[in-house]
């Protein structure tokens, strides 16, 4: 959703102002990620609700990623400011799990999207999903297996870093006849209401049977011949014609128009 991303951004760089000064020794670097953390389970919280009142179709990953982050965001938040409760620990790597699978899904997703449009792109892409996976993975074995947690880390930063790096360099990719970077399919794919997929996707998977018809009748010698009604497509009406309202000369272009007029068609 475009309306949260000023509020994301800001508390991006308040986490990032927060860990500095916390890794300074700074008493108020703490105070800072407990309140970005707390905004964070906040923020998570208004798009659940949102989720459950809006009109469109939500997919179960999507609530799923929802919940989980609500969860981790909120533990987080009590852990800064050192409140525990029983189970706390399940629970957190229960939705960190759950937050592992559903990227997981993304990246698998993501792989079968852009693999046979372009290969370089399917690979930023899976690095960018494998970082926040190794990311995930991290945060969540802290407290069961702590010495794998910083390998893991390490792993994930490293995968950013060569997406980011790979992304700019590469930032003109073609994809369905336009060129985009790395990073707007990544925002595209990764709104965090849904993951749905990009409107050139849709042109894609398209049958072009009117264009085949087109180089058959071309082939054959013969533009007269109709193309024919793709199951994809609604009937145009750019061929009608009004009785007694045409010129002498108009006939003899009838046959091109009406060629033209079967190949443009309307997406429904």
């Amino acid at each position: 959703m475009k309306k949260y991303n000023s509020p994301y951004y800001l508390l991006f760089i308040l986490l990032v102002i927060g860990a500095f000064a916390s890794m300074a020794q700074n008493d108020y670097g703490n105070t800072i990620l407990g309140g970005v953390a707390l905004a964070f389970f906040l923020l998570f919280v208004v798009q659940l609700i949102s989720s459950f009142t809006t009109k469109n179709k939500v997919e179960l990953m999507d609530m799923l990623e929802f919940v989980s982050l609500t969860l981790l965001s909120g533990i987080l938040a009590l852990r800064v400011f050192y409140i525990h409760f029983q189970f706390v620990e399940l629970i957190f790597g229960i939705a960190g799990l759950v937050l592992i699978a559903v990227y997981m899904r993304k990246l698998v997703q993501s792989w079968q999207t852009h693999n046979s449009i372009n290969k370089v792109l399917a690979m930023l892409m899976a690095a960018f999903h494998g970082s926040i996976i190794l990311y995930a993975v991290s945060m969540t074995i802290v407290p069961f297996v702590p010495s794998l947690a910083e390998p893991a880390g390490a792993a994930a930063f490293a995968l950013l870093i060569a997406f980011v790096l790979v992304g700019y360099v590469k930032r003109d990719l073609m994809l369905g006849g336009e060129k985009v970077s790395a990073f707007r399919v990544a925002t595209r794919f990764e709104a965090a209401d849904a993951v749905r997929k990009p409107d050139w996707q849709i042109v894609l998977r398209l049958h072009p049977q009117p264009i085949a018809k087109l180089r058959d009748a071309i082939l054959d010698g013969d533009l007269t011949r109709a193309p024919g009604d793709d199951e994809e497509f609604v009937a145009r009406v750019a061929d009608d014609r009004i009785a007694r309202a045409e010129a002498a000369r108009q006939g003899s272009r009838e046959a091109d128009q009406a060629c033209v007029a079967g190949l443009v068609a309307v997406l429904v």
